[in-house]
Parts: structure tokens; C-alpha cells; sequence
């Protein structure tokens, strides 16, 4: 064994108390060799630091290995003289490197530069360092900065070995540490708050320097295998995925489970994103989609990227597994404000009331008040009013619609018991609601908790709902009418379903969609499809109720033509 000289030995204990070997890619030091390769124009920069028997490699742009042995390494001149620059304009000019295996072979060394790390007692313990494959002269401008930049590296070398000193001592006068709060227990990825910090840094940064990629992956379906296992189950499911995630990725790159199933990565080049997607998919074995979005100093903060990424995840999954699709602000712009919506909902959960309006429905022969529908109003944090329409949209898409659904019934029904009113109360049902099981038992216990009879209020369900339903959903609106709750279809007609259907369904009255009272059809069309529907409805026993009564002539063509409730502005708008 080589004698290890005084002066070699001092220098690896400095080297030692900096606790810099072996640790994990850090952002700084990536951008520091990032801004290295820019400033010069190289393609290669390298963070390395030189151990006893090895070449250690901290950072590194374009260079596919993290160490070497010291023998082949150019630092091993560079530490030899901590005092200076070494320059090496054209590596087939210099003997000591013109059979260099890192200059006949890859990366192709032809020209070098680098400037030492030293510590305060003058020690070099490692080195940035720039490499081209072309010969060429660098010149003052090109070392200025890296100079710069080195210095800044070695100012933070020391104050993360004071930290680290001062860290020692503090624990001397300490019980033993509490686990780390920095990783996730149960995937031993980076947690939640440290992965924000990092790409709060990464969006702040990335405009000046190659864009990165950060990257939402959802394995598809395990909502689905959530749901059929108990929460350890899903934990050690969970656990399981992310070292095989992990594996797909660079050490540069940045992994963690941001929510219940979705993984988010920062890619540290972008143009290896596309190919990310099919890595994890055949690591995996299992169908994924994968949004992305490029980290190209556009973003305001990391939360305006992360709300970007799960768009593009959401236009992946409707696109199917196994897609990766980039955000682009065009297309995706209004998937991205139901996002923001999403995200606004999730933050009002769990809600126990709602605000609402009630619109009238009325008796077209004596225009008496029939009953009133309950109507969301919802106000955004930003002052904006929601249509129901998106509300119910967005909510379902957040698979928020359960509990937004129960809000709304209990809230409603609260409000009719509380005015003691006579008429019915007509509250409409998500397609989602029905999808829990025993969603009667909600209804009635609702009910019962607010002392309202069921014979007063009535549900309403969309057409495509209803020709959609399967056995469980029918023996829930059997249960629900025969103890009295009324039964309508909504927006009857704009779901094209067979006429013929309707006798074996359990309800009590249909809604006929508005588009054929005030839509742009022409009329003799819209009056024979009223009439024929009014005909059919009637012979089976079923009240019609005509929407989209805005004007007289739409009250006169509704009453005309046999319908039995009309609804719309020309009565009352939602108040």
C-alpha cells in the first residue's frame, strides 16, 4: 500500500470534516454546474472531489458515471496545485493526456479548465472544472465567472461544515433525534414539504439556466384497488411502487408522493421527459398516465406548476394509459381553472351546509306553486359566482360529488322543515351519489335528522343516469319511492334514450330538457317531439315538467302541447 504523505493526510481529514462524499444530489450544486457549462459554453462541467484512491463526482452536466478511479482522473493535477488555475487548451498537444482514456474515449476530452476547492488552510479537496470536445484558448472571460462560482462553492462548503459542527455539539447536549421529518415514512422518499422547497427553488431558478420537466404520475385504477383494500394494504402498495420509481430515474432527479396516489418528479433535463413514461411503465407493469409541464422560468410559484402537471395528467388519462402529454397553456387553459376549482372544493370539504336558491315549479293550468328546486350558489374565494352546472362538474371530476350531494340535500331540507313550507322540495342527485352503496340509507337518515317527511321532498336524476343505472341503483329508487320520495327524470331528451324504456323504471314525473321549449330547432320539429313524449308520459302515468320557460309564447307552446309543471325565468329566477 502507497504511504499516504503528511500533507496528502491533512488534506483528506479536511476533506472528511466537510461530510460531502457520498451524499445525495443537491440542487445548488446542480445549478452551479449548470450555469458553469452555460457561462463558458462547454458541455461538460463537473463538481468533483478527490478522495484517497477515487474520484468523487457531486454534480455533473453531460457526464453518465459518478466516479473514477484517481489514477485517470485530470483532478488529481489540480490538487497538486491548489494555488492556480489549471488550463488545458488542447489535450493533443499536452503529453500527459494525449492517451488519456478520457480523451481517446468518451467524454472526449480536448480541452479542460478548472479551479480548485480550497479550504482555508489551502487544501485543495477537490474542483470545478469545464471540459470541451474542441480545442480552444479560455479566456479571462471565461474563467471570471467560473472563478466566481467556485468561490461561491467553497463559501458554502464551509458554512455546511460549521452547520454541521455546530449540529454535533447541539446533539452532545441532546436526547437521540426524532425520526426525520424530511422523508416519507412509508415510501422513504423525499416528504411533501421538502419536495415543495426543492421545486420552489427549481421554478425560481430554471429560467436563467435549460429547462427542466416536472413530471405527475398516476398509476391507473388505484382508486379502484384502494377501495377494495384496507388503508396497510394500500400503504404497503404504495411502498412498494416508489424504489421501482426511483429506479426510473436519475440521481440528479427528485421523487415523491405528493398526494394519496399520485408521484411527482422533477426531471433535471427535459428533453428526457417524454421517454420517462415508458421506463416507469415497463418497470412497473401496470398502466399509468403521466402529465408534464416544463420548468422554464414561466411559472409564478411551485404550486402554479404543480396545478399545471395534474391538468396534462388529467388530459393523459382520457387520452389512456401509457400517455404522457405536456401542459400547453392554449388548449389546456380551461382544464386548468377547473383545477384551481378542484382544489378550492377540496379545501371546503367537509361541508355540512351549502348556500342556495330555489326556482319555482309551477302548475301551467292554474300557475299555483308546485314545488321549488334547490339550486348551488357557490362564491369562489375570489368573489366569483359558480354555475351548478360547472360546480357539479368539477365536483365530480374531484370525486368530491358524495359529499357536496349530502351538503346540499341535508341543507336544503333543513331550510323547507325550518320555513314549514307545504309545497315539495326537488333537489337534484349526482350520478357519483348513486355510486355509494346504501345511498337510500343517506337519504332517509337525512331526513329523519332534520324531520322532514319523505313525502315531501323529490329527487331528481338525469336521463343518462337513470338508462345507465344497474340493479343496485334501481333498488335504491324502489326503496326511496315506496316510502313516499318522488321520483323524476331531468333533462329528459337530451340523452337520446329509448322512449320504449321509460315503463321499467321506478318514477314519477319527467322533465322535459329546455333545448325543446327555447332551443334553436325549428318548431314544428319541437312541438311533435313535446307532444309525442307528453302522449307516452301520460298514458304511463307520469306528470311532465317543461324547462326553459322564459317568455309567454314558451308558457302558451308548454300548456298547449300538454305539459303538466313549467320551470323557468318566466316564473321566478333562482333566488
Amino acid at each position: 500500500m502507497t504511504k499516504v504523505q503528511p500533507r496528502e493526510r491533512r488534506r483528506l481529514s479536511e476533506l472528511a470534516s466537510y461530510s460531502i462524499l457520498d451524499t445525495a444530489p443537491e440542487e445548488l450544486y446542480e445549478q452551479i454546474v449548470r450555469l458553469a457549462a452555460r457561462v463558458t459554453n462547454c458541455p461538460v462541467a463537473v463538481i468533483s472531489f478527490m478522495d484517497r484512491d477515487r474520484q468523487w463526482i457531486k454534480a455533473a452536466v453531460n457526464l453518465p458515471y459518478r466516479e473514477t478511479t484517481r489514477e485517470v482522473s485530470f483532478c488529481r493535477y489540480v490538487i497538486a496545485d491548489p494555488n492556480r488555475t489549471m488550463i488545458v487548451p488542447d489535450t493533443h498537444l499536452d503529453d500527459r493526456f494525449q492517451a488519456h482514456p478520457l480523451v481517446t474515449g468518451e467524454p472526449h476530452v480536448r480541452a479542460y479548465a478548472a479551479i480548485p476547492l480550497r479550504t482555508p488552510a489551502g487544501l485543495a479537496i477537490g474542483s470545478l472544472c469545464v471540459v470541451d470536445t474542441q480545442a480552444r484558448p479560455f479566456t479571462p472571460d471565461d474563467l471570471e465567472p467560473l472563478e466566481m462560482l467556485a468561490q461561491q462553492l467553497c463559501a458554502h462548503l464551509e458554512a455546511r461544515r460549521t452547520a454541521a459542527r455546530l449540529q454535533r455539539d447541539a446533539d452532545t447536549r441532546k436526547p437521540a433525534p426524532a425520526p426525520r421529518r424530511d422523508i416519507d415514512t412509508s415510501t422513504g422518499l423525499p416528504s411533501r414539504k421538502l419536495f415543495l422547497e426543492r421545486l420552489e427553488r427549481t421554478v425560481r431558478v430554471t429560467g436563467a439556466m435549460p429547462a427542466c420537466a416536472l413530471l405527475a404520475i398516476e398509476v391507473d385504477r388505484t382508486r379502484y384497488l384502494r377501495d377494495g383494500a384496507g388503508p396497510a394494504e394500500w400503504e404497503r402498495l404504495i411502498a412498494s411502487l416508489a424504489p421501482r420509481l426511483r429506479g426510473c430515474l436519475r440521481d440528479q432527479d427528485t421523487l415523491t408522493r405528493l398526494f394519496d396516489d399520485t408521484f411527482f418528479a422533477v426531471i433535471n433535463d427535459i428533453e428526457r421527459a417524454p421517454g420517462v413514461a415508458g421506463e416507469i411503465s415497463r418497470a412497473l407493469d401496470v398502466p399509468l398516465s403521466v402529465g408534464a409541464v416544463a420548468l422554464d422560468g414561466k411559472h409564478k410559484n411551485a404550486d402554479d406548476a404543480i396545478q399545471q402537471a395534474n391538468v396534462a395528467l388529467r388530459v393523459a388519462q382520457e387520452h389512456g394509459a401509457g400517455h404522457v402529454i405536456f401542459f400547453d397553456p392554449q388548449r389546456h387553459g380551461a382544464l386548468r381553472d377547473r383545477y384551481v376549482l378542484y382544489r378550492e372544493l377540496r379545501a371546503a370539504m367537509p361541508l355540512r351546509s351549502v348556500p342556495l336558491v330555489y326556482q319555482p315549479i309551477v302548475h301551467l293550468r292554474t300557475n299555483e306553486v308546485h314545488s321549488e328546486e334547490a339550486l348551488l350558489r357557490w362564491i369562489r374565494p375570489n368573489g366569483n359566482a359558480v354555475s351548478p352546472e360547472t360546480l357539479v362538474a368539477a365536483a365530480e371530476g374531484a370525486d368530491l360529488m358524495p359529499q357536496l350531494g349530502e351538503a346540499i340535500l341535508r341543507s336544503a331540507c333543513r331550510r323547507h322543515k325550518s320555513l314549514q313550507s307545504t309545497r315539495r322540495l326537488s333537489v337534484n342527485i349526482s350520478p357519483r351519489q348513486f355510486g355509494v352503496a346504501g345511498f337510500e340509507h343517506t337519504v332517509f337518515n337525512i331526513l329523519d335528522a332534520e324531520g322532514l317527511s319523505p313525502r315531501a321532498l323529490t329527487l331528481e336524476i338525469t336521463e343518462t343516469t337513470m338508462m345507465n343505472s344497474d340493479a343496485a341503483v334501481i333498488g335504491s329508487l324502489n326503496a326511496l319511492r315506496a316510502a313516499g320520495v318522488r321520483i323524476e327524470i331531468d333533462d329528459f331528451g337530451a340523452g337520446f334514450s329509448s322512449l320504449g324504456r321509460l315503463s321499467h323504471f321506478p318514477f314519477d314525473a319527467l322533465k322535459i330538457d329546455r333545448s325543446f321549449i327555447s332551443g334553436d330547432a325549428p318548431l314544428a320539429r319541437r312541438c311533435a317531439i313535446i307532444e309525442a313524449t307528453v302522449a307516452l308520459a301520460h298514458r304511463l302515468g307520469l306528470e311532465v315538467i317543461a324547462e326553459g320557460i322564459e317568455t309567454e309564447e314558451h308558457l302558451r307552446m308548454a300548456a298547449g302541447l300538454g305539459c303538466d309543471l313549467g320551470q323557468g325565468y318566466y316564473f321566478g329566477r333562482p333566488a
